[in-house]
């Protein structure tokens, strides 16, 4: 309510009225203001005592999205969480707020957790988000133990509400990989054997994650007064010989078998001994259970 007092002949007054627009008015809708002008003195013509000015709202929302990732690096066989935050920087309030999350592969057991809204995988409806808000989304997953190459998580945000900046909708959180693989090695041997006999060595390895174990080796020494074992690749002219087992898979064991024969005139009472360590291109974060031996 203005009062100006006496307004005289042909003399204008101006009003300029400011006003900051409601952030969840509706985009579309029309913001109409109404003025109504009125004097104690009798006005021979009040039909144009009356105005309005109409203004179409055009809503207009900043959403940007930024994205974390710990650990970094992962390690396969083990979780990793990805944090993301979607901003509303405004001036109005962000309807209907879609993320996009593509997921990788390199992930299993995933659980998406919003701060607002729901989520199927990575799809999450995060409903509006006022000026000046910020809604999270966390995600949760286990690098599969096989994986041993980098690997990115992205994700985009949007919605029907107009976003004058539209570079800052995607974001990526790229992740390197450290693999570990616990092996250990257990060597068994027949307890007793006569010169001219055979006798049966079994070297247990295990793999106790949390990743795959790669190119698995096991190099062994075998005594002098026994046949070279079958399927071993004999190191020069010594008695070391080694054996190629291959991906041990975490969680696994895989048992190498092999017989071999006493020479005949070896000396009765006497001790052979069968030592072996295991190993892998894999990088093992307890190496002192790699070894192992026995004697016959």
């Amino acid at each position: 309510l203005c009062q100006f007092g006496n307004i005289g002949l042909n003399e204008v007054v101006t009003v300029t009225v400011v006003g900051n627009v409601d952030p969840t008015a509706a985009a579309g809708s029309n913001l109409v203001n109404t003025a109504q002008v009125f004097s104690v003195n009798l006005d021979p013509n009040p039909n144009n005592n009356t105005d309005s000015a109409g203004t179409l709202i055009n809503a207009l929302a900043d959403l940007s999205v930024a994205k974390g990732v710990t650990p970094n690096p992962a390690v396969p066989g083990e979780s990793v969480t990805y944090q993301i935050v979607v901003s509303n920087a405004g001036p109005s309030a962000a309807a209907d707020v879609k993320i996009t999350d593509t997921i990788p592969t390199e992930l299993t057991n995933v659980t998406v957790s919003p701060s607002q809204g729901t989520c199927t995988g990575g799809n999450c409806g995060l409903g509006t988000i006022p000026a000046g808000g910020t809604a999270t989304v966390t995600i949760v997953g286990t690098v599969n133990p096989a994986v041993t190459a980098g690997f990115t998580n992205s994700v985009s945000v949007g919605s029907p509400t107009t976003d004058p900046v539209g570079g800052n909708n995607t974001a990526a959180a790229p992740s390197t990989v450290a693999p570990d693989a616990d092996l250990s090695l257990v060597v068994d041997s027949t307890p007793t054997v006569n010169g001219g006999e055979s006798t049966v060595v079994t070297y247990t390895v295990t793999n106790a994650g949390p990743s795959d174990a790669e190119n698995v080796v096991i190099t062994a020494t075998f005594p002098a007064s026994v046949t070279a074992p079958a399927g071993w690749t004999q190191i020069g002219t010594s008695d070391v010989y080694t054996y190629y087992v291959g991906t041990v898979p975490a969680g696994t064991t895989s048992v190498v078998t092999t017989t071999v024969t006493v020479d005949a005139n070896v000396e009765p009472g006497s001790s052979l001994a069968f030592d072996a360590t295991t190993g892998s291109t894999t990088a093992d974060g307890t190496p002192s259970n790699n070894s192992g031996n026995s004697d016959t």
